[in-house]
């Protein structure tokens, strides 16, 4: 089972619509996929809930909710060992560093989302810091995850404040102990996550697939080429490709 957790210590980066991105991708390729909710708003569980009352949920996607670090760690250890899955996706809430330790020890790849602002970078450059930082908490640092960031919400057309934004963190320096001069980049992934209406209507109806699968039963004839919502499916697979590549070369 192949563990992706979704650490941003802030609020509103984009984590759980990254996670029900990844869970369509996965459930359109066919995968048996589940995730686990650790965040007091129950965002993924909520929207799991409205999309089995609406018939665009997956029976090969199985949710799980818990806002104890320890309970979370376990939950992935005992769903590793039962092999009944290939992805599993966890959502966190922003600053919970317990948890986060916790659960760094049982991923295979911590995913940090960032919208293209400065703020959001130096967010995003204090997560890396911190998994940075684990490599001197861990008796053999070669066993911690992968760390990724991916640039999330980006217009289709990107200002120049954008831009300057995403070519400085490519280009410079900015990750290490978070006291002493900066010695890696930040590990950003070669593609980005476009700002679309498809993923708010994803957030509110459902799997993407499933989204599609329901608008073509449907008599209007203008629902039965949902193009948006093939797009942003075919987004979120090339995006979970990259990922599932990132833990692969991991191993």
């Amino acid at each position: 089972m192949q563990v992706i957790t979704l650490i941003n210590q802030k609020g509103g980066a984009g984590k759980s619509t990254l996670a029900r991105g990844l869970l369509s991708a996965a459930d359109a390729r066919g995968m048996r996929a589940g995730f686990l909710d650790t965040d007091k708003t129950e965002n993924l569980v909520q929207w799991a809930g409205r999309a089995a009352a609406s018939d665009t949920w997956s029976d090969r996607i199985e949710g799980f909710k818990t806002l104890n670090a320890a309970e979370a760690r376990d939950t992935v250890l005992d769903l590793d060992e039962e092999g009944a899955m290939d992805l599993f996706i966890v959502d966190t809430p922003g600053d919970a560093s317990e948890l986060h330790d916790m659960l760094a020890t049982v991923s295979d790849l911590i995913l940090c989302p960032i919208q293209p602002s400065t703020s959001d970078l130096s967010t995003a450059v204090g997560t890396a810091n911190w998994m940075y930082r684990m490599r001197t908490r861990v008796e053999d640092p070669a066993q911690l995850p992968a760390f990724r960031s991916v640039i999330n919400r980006l217009g289709s057309k990107p200002t120049k404040t954008e831009s300057r934004v995403m070519v400085y963190a490519r280009s410079n320096k900015l990750v290490g102990d978070g006291e002493s001069a900066p010695v890696e980049k930040l590990r950003i992934l070669p593609s980005y996550i476009q700002q679309r209406d498809a993923y708010r209507r994803m957030d509110e109806e459902g799997l993407l697939g499933q989204m599609i699968r329901s608008d073509q039963a449907r008599k209007e004839r203008f629902f039965k080429n949902p193009k948006h919502l093939r797009d942003a499916l075919a987004e979120m697979d090339d995006f979970l490709g990259l990922c599932l590549a990132v833990m692969e070369e991991k191993q």
